[in-house]
């Protein structure tokens, strides 16, 4: 079986990390995932791609851990999710590497609007990868599922925002109507 995946160049330096597809400094990522295999059903599996920018930017979920990995500059956080095949979730991953979110923590991962924040020690920003990927790292580790709504913002979104892209304060899941 093999999963559909996206991938395009970093393109040219705009300034320091700063490139075209994407800013390891600041910003988000929102996006809705529908996984192919539940939790327990993939046991041993690894880590399955959502999105990778480098091996120190990425969102993936741990099949064998039961947990989205969201990987910022150095700095990782966790959270526990036994998710259901066919299930669709709405992902927002914000991040600043220069300013914390919440007074604490420089990440947060926010899975149906429920909300984890880490990284206390401040992430070291690192240019991407010549390619960037959604849907896998590149050559492992496919994320298995349905990735819709994929939107990258160049700015950390801030609460009130993170409502308006997703989840049970924003719009419907795709295919759930207008």
């Amino acid at each position: 079986l093999t999963d559909d995946v996206l991938s395009a160049g970093r393109g040219t330096q705009i300034s320091g990390n700063f490139y075209p597809q994407v800013d390891s400094v600041q910003g988000s990522v929102a996006l809705w995932w529908t996984p192919e295999f539940a939790y327990d059903e993939y046991s041993g599996a690894g880590d399955h791609y959502v999105w990778y920018v480098n091996s120190n930017y990425f969102l993936a979920y741990e099949y064998d851990n039961d947990q989205y990995n969201l990987t910022v500059g150095t700095q990782s956080i966790t959270a526990s999710s036994n998710i259901v095949a066919g299930t669709t979730y709405n992902i927002v991953c914000r991040w600043d590497c220069n300013n914390t979110l919440d007074g604490t923590n420089y990440a947060s991962i926010s899975i149906n609007d429920s909300h984890t924040f880490g990284a206390t020690s401040q992430p070291t920003a690192s240019a991407p990868d010549a390619t960037v990927y959604l849907g896998t790292n590149g050559t492992t580790g496919a994320a298995s599922g349905i990735i819709e709504g994929l939107t990258i913002y160049r700015r950390v979104l801030r609460d009130d925002d993170r409502q308006r892209v997703g989840g049970p304060a924003g719009r419907p899941a795709p295919g759930a109507g207008p």
